[in-house]
């Protein structure tokens, strides 16, 4: 899996799990290290800070889940179409942790998480820059540097963070018009990959630390196959 590259402009909703990840990824990095990866977060809304480490871990443990308890969203469709998309880039790297749990970090190449890792560092640098505005209820990203050069303006800036009952959440709409240019015979097909896709991954989580496969070659040509047969069979047999 490889972070894909954002260009400016509007990010379409292939594009958001990994632009959320590149922006919001490095706060807080080195309280969530690897050896912990595979242990499920609770998602910390306290603050905005603690929400975007919230999502980050969640993440690096591929937990689809926690982090859309972290998103808020103008209606059901744009939630569906970010958990489509999140499932997507983000639900493999389940079955990474738990391949790396089992039989070490030759997980990482086969999954590309080196260079999710390598990105993430990089991120962190960025976000040293970036500064956090409260006001109120409301919290927002700025990038200093855009304000100096509005071309060198990233991702990050104008990210915006709600709070709700004491929990902050990122609102989702900040990032893109999620779903915007996908038809509804569109959404069928993507619904079912997605289905595909997560049960797909927990199968194999739940196959690899039970210890079925005695080498992590077995587990990741068993991983592929079955991932493969799933979102054939899924999208030949939709509604």
């Amino acid at each position: 899996m490889i972070i894909m590259d954002l260009g400016s402009g509007k990010m379409q909703v292939q594009r958001l799990a990994a632009a959320i990840c590149l922006a919001l990824a490095g706060m807080l990095y080195a309280q969530t290290t690897a050896s912990t990866a595979s242990a499920p977060v609770a998602p910390n809304m306290s603050s905005p800070k603690a929400t975007l480490l919230s999502i980050y871990a969640s993440m690096r443990n591929g937990d689809v889940s926690s982090i859309q308890q972290c998103m808020i969203f103008e209606d059901a469709d744009e939630a569906e179409m970010f958990n489509i998309s999140l499932t997507k880039e983000w639900a493999p790297v389940k079955v990474m942790r738990a391949m790396q749990a089992k039989y070490g970090d030759g997980a990482l190449a086969l999954f590309g998480g080196t260079a999710i890792e390598r990105q993430i560092d990089d991120a962190v640098t960025h976000l040293d820059k970036i500064e956090i505005t409260i006001n109120g209820d409301v919290a927002t990203l700025s990038d200093k540097k855009a304000a100096v050069n509005p071309n060198a303006e990233t991702e990050l800036d104008g990210v915006t963070l709600k709070k709700i009952e004491n929990h902050w959440k990122v609102m989702a709409g900040t990032f893109s018009d999620i779903g915007s240019a996908v038809k509804p015979e569109q959404v069928k097909m993507l619904r079912a990959t997605r289905d595909a896709t997560a049960k797909a991954c927990d199968d194999i989580v739940t196959r690899v630390n039970a210890g079925e496969f005695p080498t992590l070659e077995k587990a990741w040509s068993a991983y592929q196959a079955h991932l493969a047969e799933a979102i054939r069979t899924a999208t030949q047999t939709r509604p």
